[in-house]
């Protein structure tokens, strides 16, 4: 069962995001004198597959610039999916809330810890339950490229080490993320 969720998943890690964040490192720690509403950005990510298995995802956040180093925050997320690859045609949506901290430990070179939760419609699961929370503990690492004044390139990947027996991912499966960050 899980092996069926195992393309899916595939693409759901690899969609890019063009998200909208702090990309500029800022000349003195973000803790010394900068206003709080300075230290605060917005962003997120889309999230598109299409044909037999439709996604369509967003995932709005809030963070915090700490210090140069340290960001935290809060991202939201909603995905519609349509699945008519097997027996079953499933027609639903997934939404969820993370909460992620981020500590630059070299300027290219990030270090990412992000307890989730989501909520699965449970057909969706192969459950006879309506909707499934599932919880989850992301840790893991990603590396950045400044590639403008405002934007940035990145790659991060992350596991699951809840490892929860309703997750739609493959035991111990690395998720992937790679985008390009665009400071407005």
């Amino acid at each position: 069962m899980i092996k069926k969720f195992l393309l899916p998943g595939i693409f759901v890690c690899f969609s890019l995001g063009i998200i909208a964040q702090d990309t500029q490192r800022p000349s003195k720690n973000a803790s010394d004198g900068v206003p709080l509403r300075d230290k605060i950005y917005f962003g997120g990510g889309l999230g598109a597959t299409f044909g037999s298995y439709t996604r369509i995802a967003v995932y709005p956040l809030i963070g915090i610039r700490v210090t140069d180093d340290f960001r935290t925050g809060m991202q939201l997320a909603y995905e519609y999916i349509n699945d008519k690859r097997y027996y079953i045609n499933y027609d639903g949506s997934n939404y969820g809330l993370g909460i992620f901290a981020q500590y630059n430990v070299l300027p290219q070179l990030f270090f990412h810890l992000e307890p989730a939760i989501w909520n699965y419609n449970g057909y969706y699961l192969f459950d006879q339950n309506d909707r499934v929370w599932v919880p989850y503990f992301f840790v893991g690492a990603g590396l950045s490229q400044q590639i403008g004044r405002n934007s940035i390139a990145y790659i991060q990947v992350k596991f699951d080490i809840i490892q929860h027996e309703k997750s739609p991912y493959s035991s111990w499966a690395p998720l992937f993320d790679v985008g390009v960050g665009i400071g407005l």
